[in-house]
């Protein structure tokens, strides 16, 4: 943890024998169980720490929609690539509007920055359209949304 933080998101992952993922740039520190499965791990996500653990337990309880992590990209390649690494054998059917489900239940937005400036304005006609082109979409597009604000100028 930061010096000066005085608290950190945990997350049980239902799923003994956590499988490693090969992609270590979401996870480190991991203490491992058998070989090349993870027991508990710390990863950094936009610097934010996050504590992740499995159990040798079965359990009744999963995640739900009341809980989601947000990420704020900063250009469509972060929207692409977080979208692809997070929904990977997630849900597809939970794909909505920027929103996922990655492999665990959890769910994620994935949103640009520009989003929020596109809601904003003060015109209702503008933030209307955004809005209605972002109710049509699964992943975030950015070009689409601006174009939405534009009224389909470029």
């Amino acid at each position: 943890m930061r010096p000066g933080r005085r608290g950190h998101a945990g997350l049980y992952l239902p799923v003994p024998g956590l499988r490693r993922p090969d992609n270590r740039s979401l996870w480190f520190r991991c203490g491992t169980g058998q070989e090349g499965t993870v027991r508990q791990a710390v990863f950094t996500l936009a610097g934010q720490e996050f504590r992740a653990m499995d159990s040798a337990l079965a359990h009744d309880f999963t995640f739900n929609e009341a809980l989601s992590l947000q990420v704020l990209c900063d250009s469509q390649d972060e929207v692409d690539r977080y979208w692809t690494q997070l929904g990977e054998a997630g849900d597809l059917e939970a794909q909505r509007c920027g929103w996922l489900k990655d492999r665990f239940g959890l769910s994620w937005q994935v949103v640009p920055r520009a989003l929020p400036r596109l809601l904003k304005d003060e015109d209702a006609g503008k933030v209307d359209r955004v809005t209605g082109a972002m109710l049509q979409m699964r992943k975030l597009e950015i070009a689409a949304l601006e174009q939405a604000y534009t009224g389909g100028q470029p």
